[in-house]
C-alpha cells in the first residue's frame, strides 16, 4: 500500500484501457526496487514496458536513490539489459532462480 501513497504505482493506459503497470518501492538500503512490471500481452510491442522502466528511474531519482534494482525472470534478462540494467547476481524465488539486476541512475 505504501507504494501507492508514495506514487510508486506507475500505470499505463491506452484509450482509457489499462495497458500495463510497474511498481517502484523504496528499500531500507536507499535503493529503489522495480517490484513489478506487467504489460497486457496484446500491447507488448508498443514500448509500454520500457516507458514504465523510465518512469521508475525518474521516480527513484526523485526519492534520492542512486540505484534501481530488479529481480527478473531469466527470460526477461535481455529486456532489462536493453533498459540499462546489468546483472549483479542471482536470487531464489518461489518461481525458481531469478536474476538480480541493477541500473545506476546516473546512466542514460
Amino acid at each position: 500500500m505504501e507504494h501507492i501513497t508514495q506514487g510508486g504505482t506507475l500505470v499505463a493506459t491506452i484509450d482509457a484501457v489499462l495497458a500495463g503497470f510497474a511498481v517502484a518501492i523504496t528499500r531500507p538500503d536507499g535503493t529503489v526496487e522495480l517490484d513489478g512490471l506487467f504489460v497486457e500481452p496484446p500491447m507488448g510491442t508498443q514500448g509500454i514496458g520500457r516507458r514504465r522502466v523510465c518512469e521508475a528511474c525518474s521516480k527513484a531519482r526523485q526519492w534520492g536513490a542512486l540505484i534501481l534494482i530488479v529481480v527478473a525472470a531469466p527470460e526477461a534478462r535481455g529486456f532489462y539489459a536493453g533498459c540499462g540494467f546489468v546483472v549483479s547476481g542471482e536470487t531464489p524465488t518461489r518461481f525458481g532462480t531469478a536474476v538480480t539486476m541493477r541500473r545506476h541512475l546516473a546512466d542514460k
